[in-house]
C-alpha cells in the first residue's frame, strides 16, 4: 500500500497548478478548501468536514503561481497504482477553495476559545 501522505504539485506552462496525492477512504466535502502559508512553506487542505491535512515543504514556485487564483486542482489518484502513477487511475478531482486572509496566528475569541474560521464552509478546528 502506498504512503498516503505523499503528495506532489504540478504546474503547467501556463502556470496552473494541480496537487496530486493519494485518495483516501471517504471522498472530498462538497466544499473543499485550503489555507495557503506561504511564510512556513505549507497549505492546509480540508477535504472533508472532519479531515484537514498539513502540505509542508511547499515550493515557492506553487505559492507564486496560486497568488491570484481562486481555487486549487485537486487529484486524488489511486493509492493502489503506487507502483505506476503515470498510469495511475483517477479516483477524485475537484476544485479546493483558497482562503485568503487567514491569520495562522490568532490565539482565539475570548467568547470561544477557539480560531475564527474564515467565510465561506466550516472547517474543523483540529490545528
Amino acid at each position: 500500500m502506498a504512503d498516503l501522505n505523499i503528495f506532489d504539485f504540478m504546474i503547467t506552462d501556463l502556470g496552473e497548478v494541480m496537487l496530486v496525492l493519494y485518495a483516501r477512504d471517504t471522498p472530498p466535502h462538497e466544499n473543499p478548501g485550503v489555507i495557503l502559508d506561504p511564510e512556513e512553506h505549507a497549505i492546509e487542505l480540508f477535504r472533508t468536514d472532519n479531515e484537514a491535512m498539513t502540505l509542508e515543504q511547499v515550493s515557492d514556485d506553487v505559492f507564486k503561481n496560486l497568488e491570484n487564483e481562486q481555487t486549487l486542482l485537486v487529484c486524488e489518484i489511486n493509492p493502489n497504482d503506487a507502483d505506476n502513477p503515470e498510469e495511475a487511475e483517477i479516483v477524485y478531482a475537484y476544485e479546493a477553495e483558497i482562503i485568503r486572509d487567514f491569520n495562522f496566528e490568532e490565539e482565539g475569541t475570548e467568547e470561544e476559545g477557539q480560531p475564527e474560521q474564515p467565510d465561506g464552509p466550516q472547517y474543523p478546528n483540529s490545528y
